[in-house]
């Protein structure tokens, strides 16, 4: 099998969630290119459309996988099919992509990948698309003591650390939501740390020093950083956002709440009072999260679009 991966590379690095797919990916395939779309905006997109042909026509790929719509929209563009393409959330949103989207889908797209329900409700498909969120690796999100994350990251292993992960820039992240719970909450034991734009590498410990995730996204598809702060038992307080609600069900001192700077700041003070790890990392092998099983759901649907 030979797959031509179409994905954006606007940063000259590839995105972690597709760095980790290809990797659980790769050793099955073996057979694999990957091509950057380089630009923003439509014209940036469409001068990568040439490029795109000729790698196309010169490696003969039996189907492209393209991650994001608008990477969907410029693979169709080259003619080539069979097309399978991973919506990320945020091309889920609003009229005038959903439209768009939906008659992609229904013109041209082979397959279509979504990374939740929510996703799947709001594109209201039902054929030729599967919710298959974004798995993790678990291999990389290996144990360590408290007090040696902490001393890798900077935390005081003193205080309780509450964690940001995201950038506070982006407005979907509602990172003013988030400081105004923390400061509600009045703790002089309590530390509040936004990170953003560190290397992945350095995720686990950070998770790892800290004591509770909190997450207060207006929106999203599948958040990465739930299922990452799950493989390290850390407890999570997070808006009802996505599928966070369906992941963290019945695992212990995790908390889905509304969009209240009173109500997250409860949740919060539950979470640092009971303490201790919960069974995220249980739960996610029971949802079938791990980065093998999520790689197979990916090759079934490869297998199921491919002309034999």
């Amino acid at each position: 099998m030979k797959v031509l991966f179409v994905v954006t590379g606007n940063k000259g690095i590839l995105s972690h969630i597709f760095a980790n797919q290809l990797a659980s990916l790769a050793p099955v395939l073996k057979d694999y290119r990957v091509f950057t779309v380089k630009g923003k905006g439509m014209w940036g997109y469409l001068r990568n459309l040439v490029p795109l042909r000729s790698i196309t026509k010169e490696y003969k790929p039996d189907l492209i996988h393209a991650h994001y719509s608008l990477c969907g929209y410029l693979a169709t563009l080259t003619g080539f099919r069979p097309i399978v393409v991973s919506l990320m959330g945020s091309d889920c949103r609003g009229s005038f992509s959903l439209f768009l989207v939906r008659i992609f889908h229904k013109l041209a797209w082979t397959f279509s990948i979504v990374k939740s329900k929510e996703m799947l409700g709001r594109l209201n498909i039902n054929n030729r698309v599967r919710v298959v969120p974004n798995g993790v690796d678990l291999d990389k999100f290996p144990s360590i003591s408290r007090d040696e994350a902490c001393a890798m990251v900077g935390f005081d292993p003193n205080m309780k650390n509450i964690i940001f992960i995201g950038n506070p820039q982006r407005p979907e992240k509602n990172h003013t939501l988030a400081l105004e719970a923390v400061n509600m909450m009045a703790r002089d034991d309590a530390r509040f740390h936004t990170v953003n734009n560190v290397p992945y590498n350095l995720i686990n410990p950070y998770l790892r020093a800290s004591d509770v995730l909190l997450l207060t996204s207006l929106h999203e598809g599948s958040p990465n950083v739930i299922k990452e702060a799950m493989a390290c038992d850390l407890p999570i307080v997070s808006t009802d956002v996505g599928d966070v609600r369906e992941n963290i069900e019945g695992v212990p001192n995790c908390y889905v709440t509304g969009f209240s700077p009173s109500e997250i700041a409860g949740a919060l003070g539950k979470v640092l009072a009971q303490g201790g790890p919960t069974l995220g990392r249980q739960r996610l092998l029971q949802l079938g999260l791990d980065a093998t099983m999520v790689s197979q759901s990916i090759l079934d649907i490869y297998n199921s679009v491919i002309v034999k």
